[in-house]
């Protein structure tokens, strides 16, 4: 499909495990298999289609995100290129902006680099409050520390 598509076309992906009534339709034990399917779609990315981010749900449904590293050691083990801006999928509104800067900080260690931050899935199917409260919280994430984390991941080739 992207290779059909005209040239300097622009993209963004989001690796979808599924969503039925805001229940996750799979639930991986770690970010394995998420980074083994991102690899597998940017080694096999058509020339001259800009891909602009790459979405990866680490939170599912109405679970909340693991807080165990271990979950997303495997992402050190993406292939991402700098142009390519990675969204961590995690913002949950029943977890504590303390715990989802730990995740957030974790993540960018493992990958590093500074990532963006985002629900696991689109907000259409919670309740407004719920919304609400994901986007708060989604800022407080983002912009805690903001100076430090630009500072310590300045883009490098990853090669």
């Amino acid at each position: 499909m992207v290779e059909a598509a005209p040239e300097r076309s622009r993209y963004g992906l989001h690796l979808c495990l599924g969503d039925l009534n805001n229940e996750s339709m799979g639930r991986p034990v770690d970010a394995g298999p998420l980074v083994a399917l991102a690899n597998a779609l940017m080694a096999a990315w058509p020339a001259g289609r800009t891909l602009e981010y790459l979405h990866v749900p680490l939170a599912h449904g109405s679970e909340i995100p693991s807080m165990d590293p271990d979950y997303y050691a495997p992402l050190s083990d993406l292939w991402l290129p700098d142009h390519v801006r990675f969204i961590g999928g995690f913002i949950h509104e029943r977890s504590t902006i303390k715990d989802l800067i730990r995740i957030r900080d974790q993540i960018e260690h493992n990958l590093d680099r500074q990532i963006d931050i985002g629900a696991s899935c689109g907000l259409g199917r919670r309740e407004r409050p719920a919304a609400r409260r994901n986007l708060d919280m989604a800022l407080a994430v983002a912009t805690q520390n903001l100076e430090d984390r630009e500072q310590l991941h300045q883009p490098r080739d990853r090669e």
